[in-house]
């Protein structure tokens, strides 16, 4: 499986529904901490489903239900191999960022592509 080349700083934003495109890219995935095994992390993504992290960073502290966003690489075992990851806190509206990944940003919505596409 050949991986594609991606631009800069330009990665899609996905939840579990979506992420299985996306092998070899990088991706950002907002959602709440599920549990921690201290390297093995499950992630409640915005839509609902379940992803499971591979966490690298020996400093990262896990409080469940805390809401953050992982960017990372998915590998060919369909786990997310993070390499930041951002503490959004607990009041991050995961229903609301769900509408937009999936209503304008992975749709064909011209009139938004602008804002959330490369140019």
């Amino acid at each position: 499986m050949t991986t594609q080349q991606q631009e800069d700083g330009v990665y899609p934003r996905v939840n579990s529904a979506t992420i299985q495109d996306c092998y070899g890219k990088i991706v950002s995935v907002i959602g709440s901490l599920v549990s921690f095994d201290g390297t093995n992390l499950t992630l409640k993504c915005a839509d609902g489903g379940d992803i499971s992290v591979v966490v690298n960073d020996p400093n990262f502290e896990f409080e469940q239900a805390n809401v953050v966003e992982i960017i990372g690489t998915l590998t060919q075992e369909q786990s997310l191999e993070s390499f930041v990851i951002r503490m959004l806190g607990n009041d991050f509206d995961l229903d609301l960022y769900n509408q937009l990944i999936t209503k304008i940003m992975n749709t064909d919505n011209q009139s938004c592509n602008e804002y959330f596409l490369p140019k």
